[in-house]
């Protein structure tokens, strides 16, 4: 009870961190809960522990530490980073706001030249809608199913079925290219299963309306699509 208090005291006390409360569009904090005793490795590479920083149902356990840090735009550090690099996972429930998720479009990456295995991360709320692989896009709602079958069925349910049609294309693809643009970030990828493109984009008239039939607004409403784009190690938390 007295280390509680304790611990709920110094919390009041302390001054927030820069890093608690980030200026990368819908990206507030940018944290991992990691075993104390690997502490020393992190904070050598840049990152900040504040063991009292916690979420929704996400707190570290006893021997554990909560570590923070300024994840990189692709617009500060250039493309040339993910040429090469294979794709090992994929998903578009990235990002948490505590009780639920924005729905983060993540690319898993292999190694790269200097850092363990990162994931590219497309931080827009629903980004599977405004992401397209070979011009089909990720998500849509399912009321459009019947027109527009998109690469993974995330809103199924009972009356719905279940799919993910990237599950034998993606993994395993190299990065070829990558050409990052105002509005729009390309990604050439190729593979057991062919050449393929990935794009992220901020709009076009290609992509399927929201639910109900509204017009699909702008992914980001200022900058360019590179601020949106974040790179971080795998097992990283994003909070919005």
């Amino acid at each position: 009870m007295l280390r509680r208090w304790w611990t709920r005291l110094n919390r009041a006390r302390r001054r927030p961190h820069p890093y608690e409360a980030l200026d990368l569009g819908l990206i507030r904090a940018c944290s991992m809960i990691i075993p104390r005793a690997e502490l020393a490795s992190w904070l050598a590479r840049g990152w900040v522990e504040v063991p009292d920083f916690h979420d929704f149902h996400y707190a570290p356990g006893p021997g554990e530490t909560v570590i923070i840090v300024r994840p990189p735009r692709l617009s500060e550090i250039g493309v040339d980073c993910l040429i090469g690099r294979t794709i090992v996972d994929y998903g578009a429930s990235y990002g948490t706001y505590g009780m639920g998720g924005p729905g983060f479009v993540g690319f898993v990456l292999s190694e790269g030249a200097s850092s363990g295995r990162e994931v590219l991360v497309y931080a827009v709320w629903g980004a599977g809608g405004y992401t397209r692989i070979d011009g089909r896009v990720m998500e849509c709602d399912p009321s459009f199913y019947d027109t527009v079958r998109p690469w993974v069925s995330n809103f199924a349910d009972s009356e719905v079925g279940r799919w993910d049609d990237l599950a034998p294309l993606l993994p395993g693809c190299r990065i070829e290219a990558v050409d990052l643009g105002d509005e729009a970030c390309r990604i050439a990828i190729s593979g057991e299963s062919g050449p393929h493109r990935i794009e992220l984009l901020r709009n076009d008239p290609g992509l399927p309306p929201f639910g109900g039939g509204s017009p699909r607004t702008d992914a980001f409403e200022t900058g360019v699509i590179g601020d949106t784009l974040v790179l971080h190690p795998e097992g990283t938390m994003l909070h919005v």
